[in-house]
């Protein structure tokens, strides 16, 4: 399923299903150290057969329900597992659809009915011609016996999707033969809070010739929600993103929109997220003389903020592009990449204002082939990823991801201070030109012992806060390398930009701490008019001992959208 941010929104059921997102706060996102959060996991039990198309999807705990296609010659069932927000499963492995051996490509999100339930929706042939089936899971296992038709019409309907809106009701997606006039378009129905249709199914597409297919749909913070679809031949010599948005009534907001700016390739299979300010980002696979993944952002009005993006470009193909964003604004996409001895499953991270974070990781470490990957915000600020390991049964495996950063959410208490520090951020647009100083000087007694020893076993992390959070963290991992007699020296700044590091031990007013780093390796921390207190921590992987400066709305020389410069004295 495509994703909507994870955030507050209201909290009503409708007994057959469709149903509210409960209220998730996230913490302020850490520009920090993401990584992986335990090893990676199979989620499937059952391995005879062919396992596929896995869907992820958040709750409100911060725990999660993996669904997915379980092919069984000649059937095909939709199966899940649900996991708490550790990560351990809940109960067994379990069959989502009542009414076995035609479900395919399931989608699901996040509901109210009940404790901590989910809408899944699937593609289903017991009618030969297809309709759209859906079933709430709460806990473990399927609600309520039987499976609900969530269309109307008969006409070979497929490739569904599922948001919950605002007020609990809830909005189904899917495309259908013949339906707009021509071979395929893109039609939805809306179900209120209490399971009736809200009107009856309606078209989404207005341009009606050839194929209009493959839609997604995410709800939107004032109560409506946007579906975006890949149109043939519509805007371009081959295929084209479109998009049309719908109020909190139902209506149509605006006309039919193109998403893509670039028309020579083609382009595919979009996916889409909102934020929280209103807004929503649009991803697809692209192909030209290369293949790229591409996205676009939009503001709450509808219209496009800055310009189409490139994530990623390769010479191999690219496929099942996803993405999920958190109450924060920021998101994460990932993607597959084909057509390589062992195709991939590759991720990267976005700031609230669209900026990468960090740059582009394999979710997996393990040699062999992987694709068809999804991924989902949780309420801590991470996500976890799913795809299908190509192995000779298709398994289907997760990995958890959070912040994994030294620097806690908010400073540490009984850090041990200076007479006089400073601090200096620089954040450029020309990211080589970033910097960070940091100077902890005449400070408190501190003994060699105590600093340790950063050569083999300890790690040291510089942490940055505002009066609301976490601004930046900053990590250097032991490294006999480069570590000598309590200084670091690194030119490439290689570890967060970091390029030298003194601890000098001292007596009181004589003990002092250096820190400066420099380029595109720094954390990129969100500037400009930040709330005071600053504090600045040096902390430690082995023990509790930190070091402090803080600086009062009296101490910042300049506190600007480029700059943090402050200096306290005592």
């Amino acid at each position: 399923m495509t994703r909507r941010q994870v955030g507050t929104v209201g909290r009503q059921v409708w007994c057959l299903g469709l149903l509210a997102a409960l209220v998730c706060a996230q913490p302020r996102p850490a520009h920090g150290f993401f990584g992986k959060v335990g090893s990676e996991f199979q989620i499937n039990t059952y391995t005879p057969g062919n396992h596929s198309y896995p869907r992820v999807e958040s709750d409100s705990s911060g725990g999660f329900l993996v669904v997915w296609a379980d092919y069984q010659a000649p059937r095909s069932d939709v199966d899940g597992q649900r996991y708490t927000s550790s990560g351990a499963t809940v109960g067994t492995e379990f069959q989502v659809n009542t009414y076995t051996g035609f479900a395919y490509g399931p989608a699901l999100a996040f509901s109210s009915a009940g404790p901590g339930a989910f809408l899944v929706v699937w593609s289903d042939f017991r009618n030969p011609e297809g309709d759209i089936f859906g079933q709430i899971v709460v806990g473990s296992s399927p609600a309520v016996p039987g499976d609900t038709k969530l269309n109307t019409d008969t006409n070979n309907d497929r490739d569904s999707d599922v948001a919950i809106l605002n007020d609990g009701s809830g909005v189904i997606v899917w495309d259908t033969g013949s339906g707009d006039g021509d071979l395929r378009g893109v039609f939805a129905q809306r179900r209120s809070s209490l399971g009736s249709p809200l009107g009856t199914e309606f078209q989404v597409n207005t341009y009606t010739v050839g194929y209009q297919f493959l839609p997604k749909v995410a709800s939107l913070t004032d109560g409506g929600f946007t579906v975006v679809w890949e149109s043939e031949h519509q805007g371009g010599a081959e295929a084209g993103i479109f998009g049309q948005r719908y109020d909190s009534t139902g209506g149509r907001f605006g006309t039919e929109f193109q998403v893509n700016t670039y028309t020579p390739g083609g382009d595919y299979e979009p996916a889409v997220a909102s934020d929280p300010n209103g807004g929503f980002v649009v991803v697809w696979k692209e192909s030209s003389s290369g293949y790229a993944v591409r996205g676009q952002r939009y503001d709450s009005a509808g219209a496009a903020r800055g310009t189409e993006f490139t994530v990623a470009s390769s010479t191999h193909q690219v496929y099942s592009v996803d993405v999920t964003s958190d109450s924060t604004g920021g998101f994460v996409i990932v993607w597959g990449i084909a057509g390589q001895s062992n195709p991939d499953v590759q991720g990267q991270r976005y700031d609230s204002g669209g900026s990468p974070l960090g740059t582009q990781f394999a979710v997996s470490n393990n040699t062999g082939a992987r694709g068809q990957p999804s991924v989902a915000a949780d309420v801590s600020g991470g996500f976890v990823v799913t795809w299908v390991e190509y192995s000779s049964q298709h398994a289907i495996v997760g990995q958890r991801f959070a912040d994994t950063s030294l620097c806690p959410d908010t400073p540490a208490s009984g850090c041990r201070t200076a007479g006089k520090s400073l601090l200096i951020i620089k954040n450029d647009a020309d990211d080589t030109k970033d910097k960070l100083i940091w100077k902890w000087l005449k400070g408190q007694s501190t003994t060699e012992m105590e600093f340790g020893d950063p050569t083999t076993t300890r790690t040291y992390a510089l942490c940055v806060y505002d009066s609301s959070g976490r601004l930046l963290a900053a990590e250097v991992p032991p490294d006999a390398t480069k570590w000598a007699n309590l200084s670091y020296k690194d030119s490439s700044g290689a570890a967060a930009g970091i390029q030298k590091i003194i601890l000098k031990p001292g007596a009181s007013n004589d003990a002092k701490i250096l820190v400066k780093g420099k380029g595109a390796n720094l954390p990129d921390p969100t500037l400009g008019s930040l709330p005071t207190p600053i504090t600045v921590q040096m902390v430690n992987s082995e023990t509790s001992l930190c070091f402090e400066g803080t600086y009062n709305a009296s101490d910042v020389i300049k506190n600007d959208a480029t700059q943090l410069k402050a200096k306290s004295e005592s």
